[in-house]
């Protein structure tokens, strides 16, 4: 998925069906989404201030583990890194476990956060986010 901070517009039902899945979640999940999206909401900031409405957001990259490998991932990025290129503009991304592949693309880490080190309930260790910036080819 691929968007533009600020302007991800949802379908009308959306605002309406969401409320009633949190609703069925346990306390525990709840509090470790509202700390990933309270974290990463200020790691952006932190690393783009206004200017990320100018950047376009990978969110979301998957690909399915039989079929990793083929390089789907890649082609797929490089169709989004060439669209951010020609509209001028930066793109980024999140990510916890993938940061390697995004490098092999020329994104670069720009901050990176603990998540579950304050939680008593955590079990294993932290996870590290990473925010990673890819500069408009041709920009330092």
């Amino acid at each position: 998925m691929l968007g533009v901070p600020g302007n991800n517009k949802t379908g009308p039902f959306l605002p309406w069906i969401l409320p009633l899945f949190r609703a069925a979640e346990p306390a525990e999940l709840q509090k470790r989404k509202t700390e990933f999206i309270e974290k990463v909401k200020a790691m952006i900031q932190d690393a783009f201030g206004e200017h990320v409405e100018d950047m376009l957001e990978v969110q979301g990259l998957a690909t399915a583990p039989e079929k990793q490998g083929r390089e789907y991932a890649t082609a797929l990025m490089k169709i989004v890194t060439d669209m951010a290129d020609a509209q001028g503009r930066e793109t980024f991304v999140i990510t916890a476990d993938a940061y390697g592949f995004y490098e092999t693309l020329g994104f670069k880490v720009v901050r990176q956060e603990l998540l579950g080190v304050d939680n008593p309930k955590w079990q294993g260790a932290p996870v590290t986010l990473y925010i990673m910036l890819r500069k408009q080819f041709g920009l330092k």
